[in-house]
């Protein structure tokens, strides 16, 4: 008891947390809202880059060269001839060295390459980059949705555990006092020691009760900062109590946000599979290259000049690579459909049984507030008959425990309640994350981890006659 108002009250570092800031942290703190907005991200650029392969692809280069040996060729070059006393005719002239290359080599360059046409390569592929991107910016929505539910159930969870906390302590005042009236009666001589044994071990049995509703209410608190990323030194002060939505179920409209996705994950694979088939079709493109150099040839001087190329690649055979590519998403996409459309029936089923469940947990909780009124009414009553020694402890003890437990299932009715309503809410609005596969992710383990703080709940507080 002490250790909770410390780590209640006597904190330097405490966040009052209500349900709607926990839903907006959800919404911008929690590491997989997060993650998932860098896949959005990531689908972006890459849609992007798409874009590129229908622009023209520009490019310059420029090289200096400078040769440590050139060739050069030895040339007579002839000046006259002249005529010897023999009449004979002999040349004149002198040599010359000719220069193949040069020491000082300069280059610039210009080439613009642009794909003329491709038979839809480039168009599918950028059509599938942008439904993929569609598709992961609806489940950036359904996994917010989902975040936004996980977290008001969790904070409910938190809440139903503090409210447990609060009621033991409630029922450890009440034991003790019962405990003392006993001790009284049996100092008197009114009670038996049989009664005063069994009033003071129910009254230490509470001990217990109250730490394992204070561990509870921890571990509820500490997954509630894991999935807000608040820090561990960081306290918590729930500052909100339980109340069950305003909820009209006839009028909800299901959005099945999820089943939608399905869709945009589809559209994106069979164009992706439109892509794979045309693998093996030419590309067409033109090129353009200008050059300015020097030398030129055999001048030493500055001279520039340009080309233009129209040409195709085709890829005849790849070895059945693309082929086989696309039958495999080809398959894919059968067992997307084939998922899909079990999804659809089994999500109207789900609907169905989210509904009765809402209701019955309405009903649950009527019936559980007549009972406590009821089982209140009837311990006051039994208490002052108990004072005045016209009940026995064995007697006064059922009433304790029926008061009892009807005050738990009070409390259990009235989070129930809620959480049924999210639940409902989580199905129709289709936050439901799931891989491609179909299959749950591997984050609902969390979603678990978060109900244990109830079915701890749940199983500890049976409440049995023999606790009293």
């Amino acid at each position: 008891m002490v250790g909770l108002i410390i780590f209640l009250v006597f904190t330097q570092d405490t966040l009052y947390l209500s349900e709607s800031k926990a839903y907006e942290m959800a919404l911008s703190e929690s590491p997989m809202v997060k993650a998932q907005k860098y896949s959005v991200l990531s689908s972006y650029y890459n849609k992007k880059s798409m874009i590129s392969s229908f622009l023209p692809q520009i490019s310059l280069s420029g090289t200096y060269t400078r040769l440590s040996l050139t060739q050069t060729m030895r040339s007579f070059m002839l000046d006259s001839l002249v005529m010897t006393p023999s009449g004979a005719f002999v040349p004149v002239g002198h040599y010359v060295e000719i220069p193949f290359s040069q020491k000082d080599n300069y280059d610039l360059g210009l080439q613009v390459q642009q794909v003329l046409f491709t038979f839809g390569k480039l168009i599918f592929s950028y059509k599938s980059a942008d439904w993929n991107l569609k598709s992961e910016q609806l489940k950036d929505s359904i996994t917010r949705g989902y975040m936004g539910i996980t977290i008001r159930e969790l904070y409910t969870q938190a809440l139903l555990a503090k409210a447990y906390y609060d009621l033991m302590m409630k029922i450890d005042s009440e034991l003790h006092e019962v405990y003392l009236l006993t001790k009284k009666k049996y100092d008197s001589g009114t009670a038996t020691e049989i009664d005063y044994l069994q009033a003071k071990l129910a009254y230490m049995k509470q001990k217990n009760n109250i730490l394992q509703a204070e561990n509870a209410y921890m571990q509820t608190i500490s997954l509630l900062k894991v999935m807000l990323n608040i820090p561990t030194s960081k306290e918590i002060v729930l500052t909100d109590s339980i109340t069950p939505l305003e909820l009209d179920i006839d009028t909800l409209k299901p959005l099945m946000l999820d089943i939608k996705q399905f869709d945009y994950t589809l559209t994106s694979l069979k164009y992706q599979k439109k892509t794979l088939d045309r693998l093996t079709f030419p590309t067409i493109f033109s090129a353009f290259s200008y050059k300015y150099q020097k030398p030129f040839g055999m001048e030493n001087d500055w001279k520039d000049y340009w080309a233009v190329t129209l040409g195709f690649t085709w890829n005849i055979f790849d070895g059945f690579k693309s082929t086989s590519q696309a039958k495999s998403i080809n398959a894919k996409i059968k067992s997307l459909e084939v998922l899909k459309d079990m999804k659809i029936k089994q999500r109207d089923v789900d609907i169905l049984m989210k509904k009765k469940e809402v209701l019955s947990a309405e009903e649950a909780l009527k019936v559980s507030m007549e009972n406590a009124k009821l089982a209140e009414t009837l311990y006051n009553s039994s208490k002052t008959q108990y004072e005045e020694g016209y009940m026995t402890y064995t007697d006064f003890s059922n009433v304790i425990i029926n008061y009892h437990t009807s005050l738990i299932e009070k409390l259990k009715a009235i989070a129930d309640l809620k959480i049924k309503q999210l639940e409902l809410i989580k199905y129709m609005k289709g936050y439901i994350l799931e891989s491609a596969s179909g299959q749950n992710t591997g984050f609902n383990m969390q979603s678990e981890q978060a109900n244990e703080g109830k079915k701890e709940f749940q199983g500890r507080n049976s409440m049995k006659k023999g606790g009293f």
